[in-house]
C-alpha cells in the first residue's frame, strides 16, 4: 500500500483510499497488539494501587470534564479500610475501572447514579462498578466478556473493552464477573489480591 501510494502522480481518490487503507491496518495492529498484551506475562512486576487514590482519580476525570451532567458518580469507600492497596499496577486499575465506568455511564438513565464502591473481605480487594440501567439480558450475560461480542451498535463498539478488561484483572491474579440486581441495574465486580501495604484495622 505504500509503494502505491508513493506511485501516485497526483492526489486524487486512489491516493486518498490508500491513505485510508494504511490508516485502518494500522488500527488493526494496536488492536492486536492490545489482544496479546491481555494474555502476553508482564516481566515488569505486578506493582501496587491505592485502590482510593485510583477511584478518587477517575471520579475527578468525570466530575471535572462531564458535560453532560444528567448523570452523577458516587464512591463509596470502606471506612475500616483507610487505605486498600491491591497486586495491579495503577495505570492497568484504571484502564479497567475507566472502561465498566463508560459502560455504566451509557445504559444509565436521565438523573441516575453510577457507583463505585470499594472493600476488603478476606485477602481480596473487590471494586464494583453499579448502575441504574435497564440490566443484562439473561442470554447476553454468559456472552458479555467474549471477544467482539457487543450489544452497541456497529459504529460505537466493536466488543473488545470488556474482554480486553477481564484479561488485564486475570493477568494480575484477580477476577473480573457481572450479575444483575435485584433492584434493577447492572453490577461489574473487581476482584483483585489485597497488597501487604493494605492497612488493617486495630
Amino acid at each position: 500500500l505504500e509503494v502505491i501510494r508513493r506511485d501516485q502522480s497526483d492526489r486524487g481518490l486512489s491516493t486518498e483510499f490508500s491513505d485510508m487503507a494504511i490508516d485502518e491496518l494500522l488500527r488493526m495492529h494496536e488492536l492486536a497488539e492490545r489482544m496479546l498484551d491481555t494474555n502476553r506475562p508482564d516481566s515488569t512486576g505486578t506493582g501496587v494501587s491505592d485502590i482510593g487514590h485510583v477511584v478518587g482519580q477517575i471520579a475527578d476525570l468525570y466530575r471535572a470534564g462531564a458535560e453532560d451532567r444528567s448523570w452523577s458518580l458516587v464512591v463509596e469507600l470502606d471506612e475500616q479500610f483507610p487505605e486498600v492497596k491491591a497486586q495491579v499496577p495503577p495505570d492497568a486499575l484504571k484502564q479497567v475501572l475507566m472502561n465498566l465506568v463508560e459502560n455504566a455511564r451509557e445504559v444509565t438513565p436521565t438523573k441516575g447514579i453510577v457507583r463505585i464502591a470499594v472493600d476488603v473481605e478476606g485477602d481480596t480487594a473487590r471494586v464494583r462498578v453499579i448502575d441504574d440501567g435497564p440490566g443484562i439480558e439473561p442470554d447476553v450475560l454468559p456472552k458479555i466478556f467474549d471477544p467482539f461480542f457487543t450489544t452497541k451498535g456497529a459504529v460505537t463498539g466493536v466488543g473488545l473493552g470488556l474482554f480486553v478488561a477481564q484479561g488485564v484483572v486475570r493477568r494480575y491474579g484477580g477476577r473480573l464477573f457481572a450479575e444483575n440486581r435485584e433492584s434493577g441495574g447492572a453490577c461489574f465486580t473487581v476482584e483483585l489480591p489485597v497488597a501487604s501495604e493494605t492497612a488493617v484495622p486495630a
